[in-house]
């Protein structure tokens, strides 16, 4: 796989070590996943980062105030996933097909594909657990 190359060759925030994320695909389904937390323009979603397509895909519906913020105990994780947020941001969405079998096209969707590339400032990563992140409140949705 090219994309597997590519992290040999992408650094971390250590320039001697490649990065190795733990998971580089998803099992589930990101249009069940959209759909059954239904994002709504002004929601602050928390989720987990993982390969980064739920963050990615929960983008697809944020706008106005709204955000995502990805968190991972695994910094190469959120490596990994900002890997992949570039070739969105950069209309490559065939550089990531492999992130989710069950979707494989799902990036590939013009129009989806350009709400996403717009709402990418509107992502942040967090490395850290999950359960620590935020107080009652701050986020109206988390996955």
């Amino acid at each position: 796989m090219e994309i597997l190359a590519l992290l040999y060759m992408m650094r971390s925030s250590r320039p001697d070590m490649a990065i190795s994320p733990v998971h580089t695909w998803t099992n589930e389904s990101l249009a069940a996943i959209v759909a059954g937390l239904d994002p709504q323009p002004d929601d602050r979603i928390l989720s987990v980062c993982g390969s980064g397509a739920q963050p990615l895909a929960l983008l697809e519906r944020v706008s106005g105030s709204g955000r995502v913020v990805a968190v991972d105990i695994f910094p190469d994780q959120l490596e990994y996933a900002k890997l992949l947020a570039g070739f969105v941001r950069t209309g490559r969405s065939e550089k990531i097909r492999h992130i989710s079998p069950r979707d494989s096209g799902y990036f590939d969707d013009a129009g989806r594909l350009a709400h996403i590339q717009a709402n990418l400032g509107k992502l942040s990563f967090v490395e850290g657990d999950i359960v620590d992140q935020g107080s009652a409140g701050q986020f109206t949705k988390v996955y």
